[in-house]
């Protein structure tokens, strides 16, 4: 039979409460770093919510394009844009449908009509 004497049973429960102190403090950093990320994840899906049409700006950012480029892709086809009014007066601007978002990302641009 092993004998253990009452000091080194204080030693080891000693040296058990130092690491459940390390257990607890590391499962603390855990639980606020998890906080911390599931914040930023609902800020991101906010940022993402699906709209109707997008602006020429907005989708350059979704195409990693400049703004130009987009118009000339709704310009040539390539992209299915459709063009309202903008502000007062006659001029109109770009809008690309949400739906020409998602075939864009599913199977890029459409062959050139010119």
């Amino acid at each position: 039979m092993i004998e253990i004497q009452l000091p080194q049973l204080e030693e080891v429960a000693r040296q058990a409460e130092g690491r459940l102190a390390a257990i607890e403090s590391r499962l603390a950093e855990i639980e606020d770093r998890l906080l911390l990320i599931e914040a930023l994840l609902q800020q991101f899906v906010s940022q993402r919510e699906i709209k109707e049409a997008y602006s020429i700006s907005e989708m350059a950012e979704i195409c990693g394009k400049t703004e130009n480029v987009i118009r000339i892709w709704c310009r040539e086809g390539r992209l299915r844009g459709i063009k309202r009014a903008a502000g007062c007066g006659t001029s109109k601007q770009w809008e690309i449908p949400h739906e020409e978002v998602v075939r864009y990302r599913a199977h890029g641009l459409r062959p050139s009509s010119k």
